[in-house]
């Protein structure tokens, strides 16, 4: 049986910018909030400073309707392992979310040699009843995590942050679930939709417009070929994300150089793909005649389990700071159903059939110039 750990849990020392006065609180990060939360209880017990007043539109999970929120707008000071203090303006609500049974990750990850020796931010004890008084939304999420992952072929994997190392993921368990939550909503157009595209096996007109446009934009120069990114109509700006990829590459560096081993194969990668032609050095990067500049952090990704790629870049373009990411700038890529069951089709008519991999076959896709200032990154 597999068991789900609590994912972005920790215990953290916060603080009043007012006065001394500290207490250690449980933190739980979400990346799909755009702002951070505190609990009244905690605001009153460390009389935090209030900085003013804020209105919210709160759509829950599950359900259609809005409701407005007024909330008040606390400091507090969070203090990191290195030393360092961070300033958050937290939205001050009765409840962040009910009650938790805790678990004891030590136990939990015993077994797994990618996480041997981790200093976990939060060990956790079997039975606590842990209550979560901070949530930390993406306005602050990338101020504290690093980027740099930890995975295995099986178990949980590692996130690292200011604050320590954080695991989630499933561990082996032969408990059983003690608590079930159902929830009931009622069936979206939207979804009924699904059936009918899936059951003709078809392309929607939408998408096969999107599609035709699509391949339309794709050309071959012999070696490689090159697409155009599918923009939105209603995106008439976006973001440069330079501060935040230039802060994202700062604490990368900073843990790479712990490990020198790693540095050394992070920037082996970075050149290998400079010497193949997938990445370019920006020959003006002052320019300002540009319509569209974004900038992409990146991070790498460590599998031990694998024989050949053991540590690959990923670029994060779902990053957000003061606009849209990147990918909701872009229409995602229609449903191929009709495509894979020509190939299916395909595959039976012959007695034999080859099959090969294209190594990094996304990487070897060009983009057209008229969109690379957009996938702009530091190296």
């Amino acid at each position: 049986m597999l068991r789900e750990l609590y994912c972005y849990r920790l215990r953290r020392r916060l603080c009043t910018t007012q006065s001394t006065e500290r207490a250690t609180l449980r933190l739980v990060f979400n990346s799909g909030s755009h702002r951070s939360y505190i609990t009244e209880e905690v605001c009153h017990k460390l009389s935090l400073r209030i900085l003013g007043k804020k209105d919210l539109v709160i759509a829950t999970f599950g359900n259609t309707g809005k409701r407005r929120q007024s909330c008040k707008i606390a400091q507090a000071v969070l203090e990191t392992n290195d030393g360092n203090t961070l300033v958050l303006n937290l939205m001050v609500f009765p409840l962040i979310c009910e009650p938790l049974v805790g678990v004891s990750l030590r136990d939990c990850i015993r077994g797994y040699d990618h996480l041997k020796d981790l200093d976990l931010a939060d060990p956790g004890t079997n039975g606590d009843v842990i209550k979560l008084d901070i949530l930390i939304g993406l306005d602050y999420y990338w101020d504290i995590v690093s980027g740099e992952v930890l995975r295995g072929d099986s178990g949980p994997t590692a996130t690292y942050l200011s604050l320590g190392w954080l695991l989630s993921g499933p561990v082996a368990s032969d408990s059983t679930t003690l608590v079930t939550y159902v929830l009931t909503c009622g069936v979206r157009a939207e979804q009924l939709q699904k059936f009918w595209e899936i059951e003709s096996l078809g392309i929607c007109e939408k998408e096969s417009t999107l599609y035709d446009q699509f391949k339309k934009n794709v050309t071959f120069d012999g070696t490689r070929y090159e697409v155009t990114l599918p923009w939105r109509e209603d995106v008439s700006s976006i973001p440069d994300n330079y501060q935040l990829s230039l802060k994202r590459l700062n604490g990368l560096l900073r843990r790479l150089r712990k490990n020198p081993t790693l540095l050394e194969k992070h920037n082996k990668a970075i050149v290998t793909q400079l010497d193949s032609g997938i990445v370019e050095v920006v020959e003006n990067p002052t320019r300002t005649d540009i319509e569209r500049v974004h900038n992409l952090p990146h991070h790498c990704v460590v599998r031990g389990d694998k024989e050949t790629t053991k540590l690959r870049i990923v670029y994060d373009a779902s990053t957000r700071s003061t606009g849209p990411s990147l990918n909701e700038c872009l229409y995602v890529e229609p449903k191929f159903n009709q495509i894979i069951m020509e190939l299916l089709v395909k595959f039976r008519v012959h007695k034999c059939a080859f099959i090969a991999d294209i190594e990094k076959a996304f990487l070897m896709i060009s983009v057209g110039k008229q969109d690379r200032d957009v996938l702009k990154l530091f190296g």
